[in-house]
């Protein structure tokens, strides 16, 4: 099947649409450039090369009607099989200078996104999430409180805003685990819950540190580290981005996928991770390291609109 997303292949399309283009008016030119050296040929030849010549300049009007009517000949073709028009081809009408720029710009986000796993970077190029995160804080820091013993079924609440591990520097960033921790207090939650160990906030983020992390967010690189994943005998996975374009539905089948098989999911909101683990019914529990109000039961549908849609996934599991 013909990837119409790919600007490789929208170059390739271009360029045929341009060589066509190109024939359109080369063809006729060409023919008459050549249909005049054989008319100065006729006019200065015996009579059995003027035959020769007429017939020179009858083949070569027939080569130009053919190769100009190759396009029509495509038509034709594909309505005798059912199909559209080629121009009428969503590939062949995308296939444009413009729209080729804007998928290698999209594909060259991709690649960043993909090597340097750095996710929070592509969300701040969105919806600016940084400045978002921080006015929430500013807006919830009386409700970050952390009440030791709490649990949702198998998994510990940790919240990020709470001794020992609030004031920890993360890494060599100079910020802190509660200013930039979440994604290592998440994968906290899911850690002590999956494998029954004491994964603590202060546990993870000093693995990440001591296994060159600077600090700030985690990107993929970090959250699929082999390492990482064998000292926490833990399986993690990206089940997509939103560089990807991942359907809702395709985003809610493969979150309900994990769930049912009673694992975790670490969650990028904009701008904040968050651990999402097996709840009630059609339901997921939300555990949220910043914001103990946001901690709930949510459908899947109820989840995406409360925090401005999602960023990317990764499954969390036990070896």
């Amino acid at each position: 099947m013909i990837d119409c997303n790919s600007s490789g292949m929208l170059r390739i399309i271009l360029f045929i649409k341009e060589l066509l283009n190109i024939i359109k008016i080369a063809a006729p030119v060409i023919l008459i450039i050549m249909c005049m050296i054989d008319i100065f040929k006729i006019i200065t030849s015996n009579m059995e090369k003027i035959n020769s010549a007429k017939q020179k300049i009858i083949n070569r009007f027939l080569a130009a009607i053919l190769v100009f009517l190759v396009p029509t000949f495509l038509n034709l073709t594909l309505e005798f099989l059912g199909q559209t028009k080629i121009e009428q081809f969503s590939c062949w009408i995308d296939a444009t200078e413009e729209n080729i720029k804007k998928l290698q710009e999209k594909e060259q986000e991709e690649r960043e996104l993909n090597s340097d796993g750095d996710l929070v970077y592509a969300t701040q190029k969105i919806e600016e999430s940084l400045n978002k995160r921080k006015e929430l804080a500013e807006k919830h820091k009386n409700e970050i409180s952390n009440q030791p013993g709490e649990f949702s079924g198998k998994f510990p609440y940790y919240n990020q805003g709470t001794e020992p591990w609030k004031s920890l520097p993360f890494c060599s960033s100079g910020t802190t685990v509660q200013n930039a921790g979440c994604g290592a207090v998440s994968l906290s939650i899911l850690i002590s819950g999956l494998t029954g160990s004491d994964a603590n906030p202060k546990v993870v983020s000093s693995w990440f540190c001591s296994n060159g992390h600077p600090g700030g967010a985690l990107g993929d690189d970090k959250i699929t580290n082999a390492a990482f994943q064998n000292h926490f005998n833990i399986k993690t996975e990206l089940l997509w981005s939103r560089y990807q374009s991942p359907s809702f539905s395709t985003m809610k089948s493969k979150m309900l996928d994990v769930i049912n098989q009673n694992n975790g999911i670490l969650l990028l909101l904009p701008g904040h991770f968050v651990a999402v683990v097996p709840g009630e019914g059609d339901k997921v529990q939300l555990l949220d390291p910043g914001y103990r109000a946001k901690n709930g039961l949510y459908t899947i549908e109820e989840l995406y609109n409360d925090r401005d849609g999602f960023v990317a996934a990764w499954s969390v599991s036990a070896k």
